[in-house]
């Protein structure tokens, strides 16, 4: 049984060690799809899918830096 759980200690931290890392993440600028001049306004009632997907309205696009 200790044999066992060491090894499985010494696989859980190898394992940890060799997880690849995710690269930083950099602010850059959101694109979203947005409603163009001309085109109608879909009403929807219910849950429907969207072939063509407005964003009427979007909310604070600012990014901000995270601090520990």
């Amino acid at each position: 049984m200790w044999v066992q759980l060491i090894l499985f200690v010494i696989s859980a931290v190898i394992s940890y060690l060799l997880t690849p890392k995710p690269p930083q993440a950099k602010p850059g600028k959101v694109e979203i799809p947005t409603v163009q001049e001309g085109r109608k306004l879909g009403v929807l009632f219910g849950s429907r899918w969207i072939k063509g997907p407005h964003v009427y309205w979007w909310g604070d696009v600012a990014t901000t830096p995270i601090k520990k």
